[in-house]
């Protein structure tokens, strides 16, 4: 459980600081370290950490979004689920 947390952790906090490298209007980033970790965490703790991996993306999606935190769902709600999903592939 603790390694969950820290794996959350840690992919929240590299995935804001990259995203604030973003190539606006998006998130095209020219480096994105917290696929690094992602993959790091699946490979050596196995699937379980994918929940984790999911909710630290969809959170970094939602603070850094290129209109800044928005707090009306409808915003982004599908933005932010489609990059969880896909940082899950």
């Amino acid at each position: 459980m603790a390694a969950l947390a820290a794996a959350r952790v840690a992919y929240f906090v590299v995935a804001v600081v990259s995203l604030k490298l973003a190539i606006p209007p998006g998130y095209a980033t020219p480096l994105y370290p917290a696929a690094g970790i992602a993959l790091a965490c699946v490979l050596m703790y196995g699937a379980r950490m994918t929940f984790g991996i999911a909710v630290a993306s969809f959170a970094a999606s939602v603070l850094m979004s290129p209109q800044g935190p928005q707090w009306n769902p409808a915003s982004w709600t599908l933005p932010a689920v489609k990059l969880a999903i896909w940082t899950e592939v």
